[in-house]
This record gives structure tokens, C-alpha cells and sequence, in this order.
């Protein structure tokens, strides 16, 4: 998910950081700061070793179990899957979220002879996908301010998703992919704890 607003260069120099209301303000619809401009795009992306991203999906509004289901007989995931090194393994590693992991989601990808591989739940340091969202998210916001972009409707923020995640560097994809071992090293060390990833 990404947030579109209205003018991103200002947007680049927040913190990222809630502001919350103080007692003395009260509370008139939500403790939230205000969330004016702001408008929510949502993609399903994937990525794969040597292979770069292969899903670059929008998707319009709140997507649920079904309509993640729609997408995996779609063929979404048949062409991304035939773009890895090992297409014949149709092995996709997801998070858990519980729109992708609805038994809608379930039986759509078993229908379509795609295993699953399961990680435990909260576990961003072993899903590669959450890094390179990281990543994408910084490299958004500093392009808002080296091209001083200070007006921006949300179609070309969303085509601005699309040119960023469609040109991403494989070999950047292929390190954050072969941190894995390292990763799951820092894990046992730290016993679950977190780890700068």
C-alpha cells in the first residue's frame, strides 16, 4: 500500500510519524492527526531471484479473500511464474495476511497447482517483500524531491509506482533474496528478536 498525496515533495520531508492530538484538543471524530490529501493505491507485487519484479498489480479498492482469489485465476501468478529461473517449483512465499491466506485464496491457488510456502506469522525479517517495499517507498520520496514534485494527482502517483517498481535493479532484488541464510542466522542468535533487516 502506498499513500498518494497531493503534494509529495512536502510529504518527503515528514517524518513519517503519527501525529497525535494532545488531551487539552479533545477528541472530536478520531485521536489520529489529520489524514487530509492523502488517498490510499494498493498493489500486489512480486518479486524473484534473476528475475526482478514479476507482479505489478494494481488493485482497486479493499481487496478481499474472493477478489484475491479472482486475481490468482486470472493467470497474474501463471505469468509471473513463468518469468522465475524455476518455473517448474510454482512455489510462492507471501505473507499472512488474511486476505492471502482466505480459504478463497487457498483453494484458487491449489486449483491452479501453486504450492505455498509458509512463513511463521509476524515475520517481516524473513520476507524479503517488506525490505524492498522499504526501499521503493524511499526511493518515491526522494524522486518527489529531487524532481521537485509538488503537485501530483493520484494516477500519475500510481504510474509513478509502476515506472519505479518495473525498473528496479534485479541485482538489488538478488541481495535482498541471498540475505535470507544470514537473516535466519540473526534470528536463532537473537531468539526471535529483531534484527536490523
Amino acid at each position: 500500500m502506498f499513500l498518494s498525496q497531493k503534494n509529495p515533495r512536502e510529504a518527503a520531508f515528514s517524518t513519517g510519524k503519527r501525529v497525535w492530538r494532545t488531551f487539552k484538543e479533545g477528541l472530536t471524530i478520531t485521536a489520529k492527526g489529520s489524514k487530509e490529501g492523502k488517498t490510499q493505491v494498493r498493489f500486489l507485487v512480486a518479486i524473484a531471484y534473476d528475475a526482478g519484479v514479476v507482479i505489478c498489480h494494481q488493485v482497486q479498492g479493499r481487496m478481499k479473500g474472493v477478489d484475491y482469489a479472482e486475481i490468482i485465476r486470472s493467470g497474474v501468478f501463471e505469468s509471473a511464474i513463468s518469468k522465475t529461473v524455476h518455473p517448474t517449483s510454482r512455489t510462492v512465499l507471501q505473507d499472512n495476511c488474511p486476505v492471502q491466506n482466505s480459504g478463497a485464496a487457498k483453494t484458487a491457488f491449489s486449483d491452479s497447482e501453486i504450492s505455498l510456502f509458509q512463513i511463521p506469522p509476524r515475520s517481516p525479517d524473513i520476507n524479503c517483500i517488506e525490505n524492498f517495499f522499504a526501499h521503493v517507498k524511499a526511493k518515491l520520496r526522494k524522486d518527489a524531491l529531487e524532481k521537485n514534485i509538488t503537485q501530483e494527482t493520484k494516477q500519475h502517483f500510481c504510474e509513478r509506482i509502476i515506472q519505479t517498481l518495473e525498473n528496479w535493479d534485479k541485482l538489488k532484488i538478488n541481495k535482498l533474496i541471498d540475505s535470507i541464510p544470514t537473516r535466519i542466522e540473526k534470528l536463532i542468535e537473537k531468539q526471535g528478536d529483531h534484527i536490523p533487516y
